[in-house]
């Protein structure tokens, strides 16, 4: 069945408001868990979710743009044929943002949406946000391949980034991986 574009509006108005209840309240798992579910419903609707959320990517409101950001990443995830678009609109939005928070989530929904190896290896030669996804992205996918000593090697070099948080996911990445 159809969705209209009009409820996929309802929709993400009602995923952005469970998201800012869920932010007001961190330690009610009910409200995470509702902003989650409507993430997830959105994620079914491919690329009509995709033009209803790409516009609040631009918002000023960092919660809205928060939202936008984890559905797309969900986005990206149930539907793999859109990872790669997913993905570009999130480096793109990155490279702009300024809050620490937002940008945290970019990584961490990019990552969710495929992002690849290649990609997070040259996002480390660009802006600090963009080197803070790269550097989350490669702890994330080192923590499940430590053997792959290529990704070992970008990490060892992304320890000396003058960003601390690019160092953290780099040191996090490499400490994981020599655990295993």
């Amino acid at each position: 069945m159809s969705v209209g574009v009009a409820d996929i509006d309802d929709q993400l108005a009602a995923a952005v408001e469970a998201l800012r209840a869920a932010e007001a309240a961190p330690d009610d798992p009910d409200l995470r868990g509702r902003f989650v579910d409507q993430a997830a419903a959105l994620a079914g609707h491919g690329w009509d979710t995709f033009d209803a959320a790409l516009p609040l990517l631009g918002e000023q409101d960092a919660v809205r743009r928060s939202a936008a950001i984890q559905i797309l990443g969900r986005l990206g995830e149930a539907e793999r044929t859109m990872a790669q678009t997913v993905c570009d609109a999130l480096i793109a939005v990155a490279a702009e943002e300024v809050d620490d928070g937002v940008i945290d989530t970019l990584a961490v929904s990019a990552h969710q949406a495929g992002l690849t190896v290649g990609a997070a290896s040259n996002l480390l030669l660009r802006t600090p946000p963009l080197r803070r996804m790269g550097a989350y992205h490669l702890a994330m996918v080192v923590s499940s391949a430590p053997e792959d000593e290529s990704i070992r090697k970008v990490l060892r070099i992304a320890t000396d980034d003058p960003d601390p948080e690019v160092r953290r996911w780099a040191e996090l990445g490499l400490e994981t991986a020599e655990e295993d």
